[in-house]
């Protein structure tokens, strides 16, 4: 809604995870929304390495859900790498699977 603030912490976050597309164990996709200056972009779809390359390249990745508002997300655990794996408060993606909604 026209002139609803969204949440401060967004500004230090430059993109969220919003869901995960599995082919069994494996992770295929990733949908992902980018800030792009003070708004928001649509969700995109992305692959692992994609997204490890925006944060390798120092964006700062969150998980999230989708607020009330366009471009207000509920952010939740950062997104990090080690050893060439995502990882979501310190366990790889692939054991937290339930942390991101399945599309």
């Amino acid at each position: 809604m026209r002139g609803q603030p969204v949440s401060r912490e967004l500004k230090k976050i430059d993109g969220v995870l919003l869901a995960a597309h599995w082919d069994g164990e494996t992770l295929v996709a990733l949908r992902l929304a980018e800030r792009r200056g003070v708004v928001w972009g649509d969700a995109a779809l992305s692959t692992p390495e994609e997204v490890m390359a925006r944060i390798r390249a120092g964006a700062s990745i969150h998980l999230a859900t989708a607020g009330d508002l366009p471009g207000d997300f509920q952010v939740g655990e950062r997104v990090e790498i080690r050893n060439d794996t995502l990882m979501i408060a310190g366990k790889p993606l692939s054991t937290a699977m339930k942390a991101l909604p399945v599309y």
